[in-house]
């Protein structure tokens, strides 16, 4: 019986953080569209999230540690908008759908937030990603198939 009631509550507050997470996210995105990646501070966030800053720093360890999160969120977009799509597509038609969805993921996320993730500083943006390896495999599928060229 302890037990059952000990697992239940490590549920509840694995729940309860990943919701926190969840809208420490969201509202940390709402302020970058806004004010940009530089000018959101942790307090402002936290300010948003009616939460306080220690506990944005149980979930995150600063403000970089969003950028993270917001590479997953968009390889996991972008995975879940075209996977459905690709469906008995062409290559090229492929690369239409993936650029339509990469650049909707770009709006979304924001110009000011989009040159932080892609400046040559960031740690992130030298790793090999899921959406990089999705968009490589098309080109390589389009070549053998004749339907891209190969140069």
């Amino acid at each position: 019986m302890e037990n059952k009631s000990m697992n239940e509550k490590t549920k509840r507050a694995y729940r309860k953080t990943s919701e926190t997470q969840k809208i420490i996210f969201d509202k940390a995105m709402h302020l970058m569209s806004e004010k940009g990646f530089q000018g959101t501070t942790v307090r402002d966030i936290c300010a948003e999230a009616n939460i306080p800053i220690g506990t944005f720093y149980n979930c995150y360890k600063s403000k970089i540690d969003i950028l993270k999160s917001i590479y997953e969120h968009g390889d996991k977009y972008i995975h879940d908008a075209v996977e459905a799509e690709f469906e008995g597509k062409t290559s090229v038609e492929k690369l239409y759908i993936f650029a339509y969805h990469y650049a909707q993921l770009n709006v979304q996320t924001g110009i000011d937030v989009m040159r932080v993730l892609f400046h040559p500083t960031n740690e992130w943006f030298a790793h090999a990603r899921p959406m990089q390896y999705l968009i490589y495999d098309v080109i390589e599928e389009g070549k053998k198939a004749g339907e891209l060229k190969t140069e």
